[in-house]
């Protein structure tokens, strides 16, 4: 019996802690939450499966290792 893979993205935000000290609590969480729901549809739009939003971050599981790594690169 063949087992079926499944290839894992944690993609990150950078610099969202600098965000926070700077524009403060209220509008830093609009844009994070803003900016990883929008990383959330865009690897769902590649194939990926939300596992969980994480604070600044998102975690997604692909069946396709090909389809994961050109999602990650066009996040560039």
């Amino acid at each position: 019996m063949e087992q079926a893979g499944k290839t894992v993205v944690f993609a990150d935000l950078t610099g969202s802690t600098g965000l926070f000290e700077s524009a403060g609590n209220v509008v830093a969480t609009h844009v994070v939450t803003r900016c990883t729901q929008t990383l959330g549809a865009h690897f769902t739009r590649a194939g990926g499966h939300m596992v969980k939003y994480l604070g600044d971050g998102v975690l997604v599981t692909f069946d396709d290792t090909v389809a994961a790594v050109e999602a990650c690169i066009r996040t560039k």
